[in-house]
Formats: structure tokens, sequence, C-alpha cells
């Protein structure tokens, strides 16, 4: 063997004695208890202490046990687990795979603290560094806690399932915990080749609220689907697709039917309703979203949302956002770059044309802008342009803020208005402490550009600085130059300089105004709060809208803080808040130290107005402190009073709260008073509460309610009611004609609310025979009954509720209603027999001596969320008169039945005179549901009051879309009387707009109908008109369109044929239209001609009037022709001017007033030089405006003149004498006042 052969053998001896050893002890490592201890110690060598365990047993290639394991890492965040049994498979890791076959961990408490080092951001990725395999795991107490604060706690999580780069696969997942359970029944795969299918189930309650719902997932190896839908505390699906190749095709369709927002924690509480309906579809690259959003009632579309991802940018390119119920159209632009250090942003919106509703926003408000935003978590930006405002007012805004997770900074704030506006920066300092810094000046600003009912034109510089401190706030507060009017108060001579300091909260003064209301505090210096509040408030309509009376107080605040001595008094006359009306208050009080809550409390109030209550006087007086402290509430008036007395006491030491509940009586109006038959007492300890028995009794009827509530929140409510009268219920409910009932109410119950909402329990209510009819018309009762009773019970997720009612003619009403499981489903079924219908008229003033009877059977299917009716109810023999329209309606049959599918059908007709209207349509339970109805007739009659008699044939169509509704269709008037001058409406004349009455409270705003409309008006030749001196006829044909937030315009031609009396002449109209091309209706084109034969003369004279409805022009003329003077007593006499009568010049020249203006005043002095007299139309102080004035020079010195009111109702007569050529005296007797002066005259 030569040399070098014996140097690899041995070399290879070595290798292989190696492989062995290093084979015997991989061995020993994985499959000896000594290996895995020797592993288990190393770990805890190398990683500093940060990890450590109790014991351990087993091997690390079969089962492991571990007691007592601990990690902390270097943040502080720190993970115990009690005990774990683990199985794994370790040659897995070879192939990047780790396989747990069987795990069993018990004791698991995770506590999170926040990193304080700043992280490296990244791309966010859902693949795993490597394939997790998981066979059977099961992990049980678990607690995770944020910062020692619990945030999640589970009793038992099993799973099994597999999560690798290109596949996930849940095959078992089941979690128990106190917050509810979720379940996994089936496979759930996302994975290509791998087909599944699973269903998951939740029923989870978070801070209150209970979340349930299923998730459905199926897949064929090509293409995974997902059905989701929530059923509390909404009803929401979402429905999603995604293929398993590499171009991951998906697609989206989320709906949620209008739902009340409240019930959804996590939505904005401005935020009363919401529905989605979102759908979209794309693939890795990017898709689309397209749908809408309503909210509050208000639709969104969008219209559409692209977006794009090339795996580090996520662009938005663009969303667009529009409404059906208002113009402009708003849209935004930009992208997310994830892979940048760190995560950045730049989003570019714009809106055009946009305008918001009254009913969004107080008043309508045009706006258009743009914004630009860029940054990330470290520093951003912000910078945007815009105008917002009434329509003809908008005022022009510009923004420019940057800001750090430190502090914002305000570069500008410009709002630009017509006449003046505000230019306002600053600073927010967020950490270490909260601080601003913030200068602002106006100049003639007007707040009502942007608030309804706010306008005004303000002055003032405003300065303030400032910060929170751990010891309380520092700040200062400077307003100065302050001038202008607000809601058409003065508010000139408000100031302030205020500071603030931990031990003295309020030093410098205050003082603000507006009309001739003051609010008015000052505080002295030093290191003790010693401040004075007063308030004299001479209108509270000046600082508040829809408001009005006197305001007077005093309040003061002494000592160091917190301890401070606050005492004040404060007196009102005639407070008046909307539909809330106080006559006198009063109210005294005093805390001697705040810190701990006691003293003296007293207030009066008179004449009290609200919620249909009317009180003559309450009284609440509270005194003590918190270990003994006394409350009463004395109240007398109508419908009722009502006395209540509190005695309390809080024990620090057990942090316990006890009270005693006394003398409380209920003094029903004209009915015996309920009185307290036993004291209640009241205790809380620890968010536990309970309440004993409170019992009020009043003759025979007795009622009594009893509570709790324990730590877990969970209520228990009691009541038990006996013959409470009917009557009273009908004098709270009454309205301007009484209710009169007879009859009572018995029943008893018990329910119990567990914090997550589950309900328990049972309610029973009935009532013996009885009957309710308006007082004034007793002997025909509204409805009347020979019992009714209603049984509900409540068992966790299941509700039913029976009522049973048999009515005195034979009828009855009938129900079973269910509600079962998380899914609300509801079943039952209604059933109905009602053989009179007189109880509409109690529902609206505006129907009357209503007839009939309704019977049908409708069963009940579907969600409590989204119910469905089967079934058919129907009216039959329907009559009823509506007296305001003078229509006795009779022959009616109405029908509404449902289907399966949660739609409902309508169908019905009516007759009214010769003609029967027919509606025939169809529509949803839903709020926002699709409707169409179809309402058509043929020589309807649709009023017959003594002003008119109006027959109408309707063709219209009405559909509802989006929450918007659209009318088409075409309306023909084949006859009609009408006498103008009594229509109803006709009285005095209102207000001009320009006079405001100061203590007016503003109407409020109506929501204007979203519609469009487009309407054909037919107008037949049967169609006449009488009144204002017109006796003719209409007819015509006229396109109308509405359009939301629009004026009503018209498209097409009115012709009026007849007689028109005029200046005592009846004159014959040749020519009579009403002309619109697309123009509002109320300012039609006019092309009117009227005129009058004096055959004797062959003259022919006439009116001619042009121009539009609200600006007129008046033309007389004459064949042949002639001045306007001679023209116009042709036409008012059938004479000329040298040949009138006694008394025909008064006339002629009423006629030349009514031409008014410059026309008027040429043609009264034309008039006036025939007749002898100085005559004009010229301004009249005395009567406030125009006057035609005839008078003469009795001398040379003394004129005397009589002067009718042109635009003003009155008479005057004024004497003029001339002392010298520089002094004049003058009188004059007004319907409006006398009154006399010295005209002194100088000329140049």
């Amino acid at each position: 063997m030569t040399r070098a052969r014996k140097w690899l053998l041995g070399i290879g001896t070595a290798i292989v004695a190696l492989l062995v050893l290093a084979a015997m002890a991989l061995a020993w490592l994985l499959y000896t208890p000594s290996g895995l201890r020797f592993a288990l110690d190393r770990g805890v060598a190398m990683m500093h202490g940060q990890f450590a365990y109790a014991s351990a047993s087993g091997t690390l290639a079969g089962e492991t046990t571990l007691t007592g394991l601990r990690y902390r890492d270097a943040d502080g965040t720190t993970l115990q687990v009690e005990h774990a049994v683990l199985d794994l498979q370790p040659w897995s890791l070879l192939g990047r795979r780790l396989h747990v076959r069987k795990a069993r961990i018990d004791g698991i408490a995770l506590n999170i603290v926040p990193s304080k080092s700043p992280q490296p951001s990244g791309s966010f990725s859902l693949q795993p560094p490597l394939t997790l395999a998981l066979d059977d795991v099961r992990l049980a107490r678990i607690t995770v806690s944020q910062n020692g604060k619990p945030a999640f706690a589970a009793d038992s999580l099993a799973i099994a399932a597999l999560w690798s780069r290109s596949r996930l696969v849940v095959r078992q997942l089941v979690l128990r915990a106190p917050a509810g359970s979720a379940d996994l029944e089936g496979t759930l795969a996302i994975a290509r080749g791998y087909p599944g299918r699973g269903k998951a189930s939740i029923d989870w309650t978070q801070d209150g609220t209970r979340y349930t719902g299923d998730i459905t997932s199926q897949s064929d190896g090509k293409t995974a689907r997902l059905d989701a839908a929530l059923s509390a505390p909404v009803r929401l699906k979402l429905e999603a697709s995604l293929a398993l190749d590499t171009g991951h095709a998906w697609t989206l369709a989320l709906d949620a039917p209008a739902f009340d927002a409240k019930a959804l924690p996590i939505l904005p509480a401005a935020l009363e309703t919401l529905a989605l309906d979102v759908h979209g579809s794309g693939n890795a690259s990017g898709g689309k979203l397209e749908g809408s959003i309503t909210a509050n009632g208000h639709v969104a579309l969008i219209d559409p949302a692209q977006f794009a991802w090339d795996g580090k940018t996520l662009r938005l390119d663009p969303l667009r956002l529009r409404s059906p119920a208002m113009p402009g159209v708003a849209s935004a632009s930009g992208a997310v770059h994830l892979d940048a250090k760190p995560v950045s942003a730049t989003l570019d919106v714009d809106w055009r044309d946009v305008q918001l509703p009254a009913d969004l926003v107080g008043q309508p408000l045009d706006t258009h802008g743009e914004a630009h935003f860029v940054g990330n978590a470290e520093q951003f930006a912000l910078k945007g342009a815009l105008a917002i405002g009434p329509p003809g007012r908008l005022a022009n805004l510009d923004i420019d803020l940057a800001g750090t997770p430190q502090a914002i900074q305000l570069n500008t704030l410009k709002l630009v208005q017509k006449d003046g506006g505000l230019d306002a920066r600053g600073s927010i300092g967020l950490q270490p402490r909260v601080s601003w810094k913030l200068d602002a000046v106006a100049r003639k600003l007007d707040p009502g550009a942007f608030l309804a009912g706010w306008d005004g034109a303000l002055d003032f510089t405003l300065a303030s600085e400032g910060q929170l401190t751990p010891q309380g706030p520092v700040a200062t507060l400077k307003l100065d130059k302050a001038a202008g009017t607000l809601r058409g108060r003065s508010v000139a001579g408000s100031k302030a300089d205020l500071r603030t300091a931990p031990d003295n909260l309020f030093a410098g003064s205050l003082l603000l105004v507006a009309g001739q209301s003051r609010i008015q505090a000052q505080g002295s210096g030093g290191k003790r709060t010693d401040a004075t509040i007063e308030l004299d408030i001479a209108s509270l309509g000046d600082w508040l809208p829809d408001a009005a009376g006197k305001l007077r107080g005093r309040f003061t605040a002494r000592g160091a803080w917190p301890q401070l001595a606050i005492a004040g008094t404060l007196d009102g006359d005639a407070l008046n808040v909307g539909a809330r009306r106080i006559d006198k208050l009063r109210l005294t009080a005093s805390i001697p130290d705040a810190s701990k809550p006691g003293g003296d409390l007293a207030v009066t109030l008179e004449g009290v107005h609200a919620s249909g209550l009317d009180f003559d006087n309450v009284n609440v007086e509270g005194h003590g402190n918190a270990a003994s402290h006394h409350v009463r509430i004395t109240a007398s008036g109508k419908p009722l009073g009502f006395v209540m007395a509190l005695q309390g006491s809080w024990q620090a030491a057990s942090k316990q709260w006890t009270g005693t509940l006394n003398d409380v009586e209920l003094a029903p109006q004209g009915m015996p008073a309920w009185r307290q038959l036993q004291a209640s007492s009241i205790t809380w300890q620890d968010g536990k509460a309970s309440m004993s028995p409170l019992c009020l009794g009043a003759d025979a009827s007795r009622l009594c309610l009893s509570g709790a509530r324990d730590a877990r929140g969970t209520l228990t409510a009691n009541y038990d009611l006996q013959h409470l009268p009917l009557q009273l219920l009908a004098d709270l409910a009454s309205g301007a004609d009484p209710l009169q009932a007879s009859g009572d109410i018995s029943g008893s119950g018990q329910l119990t609310i567990a914090a997550n909402g589950a309900l328990e329990g049972r309610a029973t209510l009935a009532a013996g025979a009885g009957r309710v009819a308006f007082a004034s018309n007793a002997d025909q009762p509204l409805l009347a009954w020979s019992s009714i009773t209603l049984d509900a019970s409540a068992a966790g997720s299941d509700q039913h509720a029976t009522l049973h009612g048999a009515l005195a003619d034979g009828g009855h009403l009938d129900g079973v209603v269910d509600v079962r499981g998380s899914a609300r489903a509801l079943g039952g079924n209604i059933d109905v027999d009602l053989r009179s219908l007189a109880f509409l008229g109690a529902l609206s003033t505006e129907i009357a001596n209503v007839q009939g009877s309704l019977t049908g059977s409708l069963q009940l299917a579907g969600t409590l969320a989204a119910p469905q009716f089967q079934g058919r109810i129907q009216t039959h023999g329907f009559a009823a008169e509506l007296p305001r329209a003078g229509l006795k309606l009779h022959d009616g049959q109405f029908a509404i039945s449902g289907d399966p599918q949660g739609h409902l059908a309508i169908a019905g007709q009516i007759a009214s005179g010769t003609g029967v209207l027919h509606v025939d349509g169809s529509t949803g339970l839903a709020a926002d549901a699709p409707l169409t109805l179809g309402i058509k007739g043929d020589n309807v009659l649709v009023a017959d009051i003594p002003a008119a008699r109006v027959v109408a044939s309707p063709h219209l169509l009405v559909t509802r879309a989006n929450g918007v509704f659209a009318l088409t269709g075409s309306v023909a008037i084949p006859s009609a009387k009408v006498e103008a001058e009594k229509l109803p409406g006709q009285g005095p004349a209102q207000a001009s707009p320009d006079i405001v009455i100061v203590d007016a409270p503003p109407a409020a705003p109506v929501a204007p109908l979203a519609m469009n409309a487009d309407i054909e008006v037919k107008l037949g030749d049967d169609v006449k008109m009488h009144g204002y001196g017109l006796d003719g006829s209409v007819h015509g044909q006229l396109a109308v369109q509405v359009r939301p937030t629009q004026t009503a315009t018209g498209r097409g031609e009115i012709r009026v044929a007849g007689k028109y009396e005029a200046y005592g002449q009846n004159l014959n109209i040749e020519r009579g239209r009403l002309l619109f091309a697309g123009t509002p209706l109320d300012n039609p084109g006019l092309d009117i001609r009227a005129v009058r034969q004096i055959r004797s003369q062959d003259i022919t004279v006439g009116l001619s009037v042009r121009g539009t409805a609200q600006r007129p022009v008046l033309t007389v003329f004459s064949d042949p022709a002639m001045e306007q003077a001679e023209a116009l007593s042709y036409l008012v006499t059938g004479r000329p001017l040298n040949a009138l009568k006694s008394g025909e010049g008064d006339t002629l020249n009423t006629a030349a007033q009514a031409l008014g203006g410059l026309a008027g005043d040429r043609l009264a002095k034309s008039i006036g030089s025939r007749l002898g007299l100085d005559a004009g139309v010229s301004s009249s102080e005395a009567l406030g405006g125009s006057a035609f004035t005839a008078g003469k020079y009795l001398s040379p010195r003394l004129f005397l003149s009589y002067g009718v009111g042109l635009f003003t109702p009155g008479q005057v007569i004024t004497l003029r004498y001339t002392l010298n050529r520089f002094l004049q005296f003058e009188a004059e007797n007004a319907t409006t006042g006398n009154r006399a002066s010295f005209n002194y005259k100088i000329e140049k």
C-alpha cells in the first residue's frame, strides 16, 4: 500500500468516524431526554436570560413535555406557558417545514409591550418564512394583555391547518371564550389543486355589542369562493371569489341594507343610518369597485374606484363619487408606496360643481376645490384650495399644514369672502405634551356662509397659547378689536384677556356682547382663583337661534384648585327654545368645596311647556354632601303633576351609594292620584345596582317596578300592573280633539338582559272590554273590543309573542311572532278581521268618516332585519271624506300581497265623482327598496270646494331607485271651474322677506324630497276660471321638469280666452299666452292683449302686457293712434278727455295709478293738465311709498293736494304755504298720522 493510499484511507476513516460521531450526537440530541435538556440549556445561555423553563422531559424527536416556560424580549413583552406537550417532526425542518403532529398547551399568558425603538418598515407579506403544518393543536386558558391591560381571553382553541407559500388549508377551528365562540365545520382551502368546503360560524360579544354570523368557503382547486353573512348587530352579506392561478382574478360583492348605525359602535356618532351596495372585480394587478353608499338617507355612488398593484405600490386612479340627489362629482387619486421606508403615500382629491342640500348642512351650499396630501408616519403635509358657500356667495379657503408625530404646524388658513374673511396660523404640539399657539384675524367674516342662520360681518383679532401640564393647564387668551354683527346683533365691545394656571384657573377679564346682551367675567391675579361671571341676557335670541327670553345671573368661584367654592343665582323670564317654553326661572346654587361634592341647589320654574306637557310650577330642591344628601321635585300642571323625594348616602370606605325613594306621587288631571305605597331603596356598588319594589296605587289601580344590575352588566327588571285606566294613556296621547277611553290594562313580567344583549323572561298584558272615541263624538267609537291579550317570552336568541284581540263587532286581530337563532330568523302569522276602519280618522286630520273593513292573513318569514310576508290583506267597501278637498271617496278596494322573496304587490282602486282611480305597483320592505307605482284614472274628481271643482285624468308612474324618486307620465284636466277669489290662502298678505323680526323663531329647514319629475300637463277645453276680473277659459299643454335642489321649469304654452274686467270695463282678451321655454314655472313669458271696441266712433283701445310674470311691461294702445292719456280715457270711460263727466276723472286717475312708475307719472301729468290740476306720481314720506297726487294752487302762496298710495293703502291731504322765498310751512293729514314742518331752502 502506497503512502498516498494510506493517507487517503486515514482521511476517509476520520471522516467516517466524524460522521458516526455526528450521527450519534444528533441521535443523542433528538432521541434522549438528556439531549433535550442540553438543547434547552444552550438556548437559555444563548438568549442571556430572556428564555427560561422549569422542567423538561421526553425527547426532541418524540413527545416533549415542558413546564414553566418564560420568555421576555428587550422591550418587555412576555410569554408564559404553564404546561406544554409537543410532538414535533424535526426532520421536516430540512425541507423548510415545521410539522407539529400534536400539541397540548395549557396556561398561556402573553403581555405585549409596544416597542420603544423605531422599527424599519418593509413590504407586508402573508407568505410564511417556512411551511407550517399543524395536525392536532389544542390550547387552553389563553390570556392576552397589552401593557398589563386585558385585551383577549379564551378558554380553549383547537386547530388543524396547513400554511405555506402557496396554500392555506384549515381543517378544524374551535374557539371557546367568555366573549363567545367560533367554529369551523369541514375544510377551508385556499390552494390551487386542493378542493375543500367548509362553514364557520361566529357568536362574539365585543364592548357590549354582540356579533353573529356565518362564513362558507368552497374551492374546486381552481377557484375559491367565500360567502360571509353577518346577522347581528346588523344584516350584512359578503360574496367573494379568487382564482387560484398566477393571475388571481377576483370578484367581490358587499350588500348591507339600511341599518341603524348606532348598532355598530365603531361608526361616527353623527351617522344615523347606513346602507352599502359595493361590488367589484380584478386580478393580482388591480381592480375596480362600483356601487353605492347611503348615509343618513344621502346616496353616494362609487363611479368607479379603480386601483392598481405592482407588488410595491398600490395606486388609486381614480375614485369617483357622485350623488343622484345632488349635482357635482368628486374624485381622488393617489398611491401608497409599500416598499418605502417608512411607508409613504400621496393623495389628490378634487370636487367640481357640488351642491350640498339644506337637509344635510342646514342650507344649500355650493363648493368646488382640490386638496393634496403627501407624507408618511414620520412627516406629512396637506395643502388645499376650495370654494364654499351659499349659491352666489362662495368664499375661497386656502389651507397649508405640515406635521410630524411631535407637532402639527398650521402654516396657512385663509378664508376670503366677498367683503372680508379670516386669516389664521399657528401650531399644535402633540409630544411630549399637548400644547398650542394660534393667531387669527377676521375682517367682516360672515359665518353664515357655512352655518345656516349665523349670518354676520365680524371683525376681531384672537391670540391663544398654552399647554397641558401634569399640574393642570397653562394658557392665555386674548380677544380684541371686535366689531360688526352676528345674526343681526352687534358684537362691538367684546374683548378678552385671560390667563389660566394650575393655581389660578381664571385671571383677567372677559366681555362678550351680542345685541343688548352681555356676558362678563372678571378674575383677579394671585395664587388663588377669585372669579366672577355675570350674565345680562336681554334676549336669549341674541345668543341662540330659535330662542327668546331674558336671563340674568351672577356666579363666583373662589379658592385654590381643586377646593373651589362656587355660588350663584340665575333668573329668567319668558324663555323659549324651539317648542319648549319656561315663563319664569329662578336658580340658586352653592357648592362650598368642589373637590367634595355637596352644597345647596334650588330651582323654581313657572309655566313650563314641553313635549305636550304643561306645568304651572316645577320646584327642585337639593342639599347635603356625599355622606348625606336630599333631593325633592314637585310639579303641578296638566295632563299630570308629580312629586318625588330622594335621600342618599355615599360610603367612601365601601364605595357604596344607598338611597331611599319616598313620597312619589303622580296626579293625572281629572283622575285619582297615584301615590307611593311604601319606601323604595336603591343601592349601587362596584357596578352592581338594585332597586326594591316601587309601588304606586290609585283606588283599585296598582303598579310595581323593581330592578337590579350585577357586576357583569346583566339587567333584571320586574313589573306588576293592575287595572291601569286606559283614560290615563288617552289623556297623554290626546291632541287637539281629546280622546275618551274606557277599560283598563293589567299584566306582569320579568325580563333579564345579559351584558351580551341576550334576553330572557316573560311579559303579559291584558285588557278587558273597552273602547276609544273622540270626546266630541263619543257615541261613535274609533275602536271597541271585548278583550285583548299580549304574551311575550324570550330565551337567549329566541323570542316569541302572541296577540289575541276580540273586537266588539265580532272581528278579531290575532298574531304569533317568533324570532329564533343568531340569524334572527322570523316566523309566525298575522290574521286580521277589522269590520270598522273608523280608527283611521284618529291618525290624520285630513280624513274623516272612514268606512269599510279590512281582512287578511300574512305568514312571516325571512329575518328580523329583512322580514318577508306571504299572504294578502285587503279592504272592502272603503269610503272616506277629505274635508279640505271637499271629496267623498267611495267604492274603494285595496290589496297588499307578499311573496317569499320579500316583494310587496300593491293593487287597488277608488271612485271619486264619476271617475275611478287605479293604483298598481310593487315595492320591498327595506327603507331603500326599489318602488314602482302606477296611478291611472279617467275623469276623477280631485277637488270639489266652493272655490274649485276640478276633474283630472292622471297617468303617472312613480319609481324609486338608490333613494331617489322619479315621477313620469301625464295629467290631463278635461274640465275645471275655479273661483280664484275664493281659493284658500287668499287672506292677508304676508310680511316681506326683507322684514326681520328679531326674536321670531326661524323656520326649520325642510328636507326636500329627492325627486326627478317629468310630467306632461294638458288643460282641456272646459277649464273655466273666474275672479280678479277674469272670466274665461284656460287651455294648453305644459311639460314640467323638476330636479332636486333646482327650480321647477316648464316648456310649452298656456292660452287664456274670455273677458277681463279692468277700470270698470269688460275687455275682450284677443290674445292671452303664458310662454314657457325651459323657464321657471313662477315666471313665464307674457303675451297678453285685451281690447275694448268703441263702435260708435270706430275706435279700438286696449292693454298690451309683455315681459315676464315677475317683470311685466304694460302698454296702452289704440287704433287709430293717439296719445296714451287719450287712449286711457277711451279705455276707461269710452270718451275722450275733453268729454269726461263729473266723477269720471277720479276713475281715470285710478287707472293711471295702476300703471305706476314713470309711465304712470307721465299719464298722470297729462291727465291732470287736461283737467286743470297739477297731478303726478311721486314718493310720499307720509305713506311710505309712491302715491298718485292731484292738487291746485288756491293762491300764489297756498297749495292744496290730495294723494292716494299706489302700492301701500292710504290717503294724504297736504297743505303747503310759502312764507318767503327761503321758508315754507307744510302740514299733512294722512291715514298713518299727522305731521307739520318748516322747510328752509337755500339756492346756490
